[in-house]
């Protein structure tokens, strides 16, 4: 293989073997220096050398394409995801439109009902305000009866003594008190016959005192349960279902009012609707088709959106997603975790930091040098991660990640080429140039030169 030297290290009394491996820069023997031929050794290491070359860039190859393949199985699978979750959303959508009809012809079947239940309205609690009171009052009532009964008894033992005193005494005694306790037993007597009867309303009493007028008081939940639909549901019954539904709405609306003004229970303290039991089954059918015709929706637009992004040639780069490999130098180990994270993880304990956030597959044009000295540009495949963690007065972290064909994948080097802007070299099948791609980059370069 023919290489170049420069003239500066010709007879410059060092044998430049790397070059030349016959020796025959030196052919001036300057010093007595002399190069031997070296070339059939040298030959052979090299030819080693370019068979484990050789060896591990097909093992490289041969990885690629399992990524490959690896990666249009992922892909197929995503998009037969596809189709069956689409074909599970259409019949999720018929059998919504037929829980939607279910609910409707229930709501027509119960409309003006509502569901059975304690209501804590101001209705509610005036009612049991009234049956509290109206007991007070009747145990009061008992005792003042049994009270009066006292006095009554009492007054008529008087009455007796002194109807007998009356009759009993000498008129002929001749006492001015006692003749004035008798005038006054007489007047209290003839007062009390203009009075009549002396049995005090007892019937009127002992009526109100009865039980079965706390009856409207005694179930205060049944008057909910028991209230005929009004003139309005009752019209909304024979209406369209949207006239009817927009009657309905207003309605609640008017219901919402009287709640907020404390005026109407508030059905969100039973079991958090006033519906009948069939319209909220009803309901909850629809809210649950719903919810999975929504969750198959979202998923169905996530795998397209997968789909539509970039992996590089052959979408290998999908077979990588999610794997890390990592690298420790100085007290940090890095670690590269393939179209999703770059990390700078502490080796004494501290908290991780995220170098960067997948964003794209780009590419970069080196210099490298080629086995004859001379300096040609190379293109590289890049990974670019942005928008990592914030640096301390300064920018967000960013990583670049830059690409080389090999049988593993692995992390070789990490520099940080300014502040919180860091470059990763790696290794990876996935960087080899598919044989197909280059063919086209031979063909390619071959027109250029013409």
């Amino acid at each position: 293989m023919p290489l170049y030297l420069s003239f500066q290290r010709v007879n410059d009394g060092v044998c430049d073997y790397d070059i030349c491996c016959d020796g025959s820069d030196e052919w001036a023997h300057v010093g007595g220096l002399k190069c031997e031929d070296r070339c059939k050794e040298i030959g052979k290491q090299w030819k080693k050398t370019e068979e484990e070359k050789e060896k591990s860039y097909s093992a490289a190859l041969r990885k690629r394409k399992e990524l490959a393949a690896q990666a249009s199985k992922t892909e197929n699978e995503m998009q037969d995801r596809i189709l069956a979750l689409e074909k599970e959303a259409q019949d999720l959508e018929a059998s919504l439109a037929d829980l939607e009809a279910q609910l409707e012809t229930a709501r027509a079947r119960n409309r003006g009902k509502t569901a059975s239940g304690q209501k804590q309205g101001k209705a509610y609690e005036l009612a049991q305000l009234a049956k509290a009171r109206t007991d007070t009052l009747r145990t009061v009532l008992e005792e003042v009866h049994l009270q009066r009964d006292q006095v009554v008894n009492l007054l008529r033992e008087a009455e007796g003594i002194l109807s007998k005193f009356k009759e009993e005494y000498n008129p002929n005694f001749n006492d001015e008190g006692v003749k004035r306790a008798v005038r006054s037993w007489e007047d209290y007597v003839a007062r009390k016959g203009e009075h009549g009867s002396d049995s005090f309303g007892d019937d009127a009493l002992l009526d109100a005192l009865k039980h079965e007028h706390d009856e409207p008081f005694s179930n205060p939940e049944q008057w909910a349960e028991e209230a005929e639909p009004g003139l309005v549901h009752k019209l909304a019954s024979f209406l369209p279902a949207g006239i009817a539904n927009a009657i309905e709405d207003g309605l609640a609306s008017f219901r919402s009012a009287l709640v907020s003004n404390g005026l109407l229970a508030d059905s969100s303290l039973d079991d958090g609707s006033d519906e009948p039991q069939e319209v909220r089954d009803a309901k909850d059918k629809v809210n649950g088709a719903e919810v999975s015709l929504n969750l198959k929706k979202s998923e169905i637009q996530d795998l397209k959106r997968d789909l539509k992004e970039d992996f590089g040639v052959d979408s290998v780069f999908r077979a990588l997603k999610g794997e890390c490999v990592s690298q420790d130098s100085g007290e940090y180990t890095y670690e590269l975790c393939w179209m999703e994270q770059t990390k700078q993880k502490s080796r004494k304990g501290r908290a991780d930091t995220t170098m960067g956030r997948f964003e794209k597959i780009s590419s970069i044009v080196v210099d490298e040098p080629t086995p004859s000295g001379q300096i040609v540009q190379k293109t590289k495949v890049t990974l670019l991660y942005t928008n990592g963690q914030t640096c301390w007065n300064g920018p967000a972290r960013s990583t670049t990640v830059i690409l080389e064909c090999g049988e593993n994948n692995e992390l070789t080097k990490i520099t940080e080429d300014e502040k919180c802007v860091y470059s990763m070299f790696a290794t990876t099948p996935a960087a080899c140039e598919s044989p197909v791609a280059g063919k086209d980059s031979q063909e390619n370069s071959g027109k250029d030169e013409l």
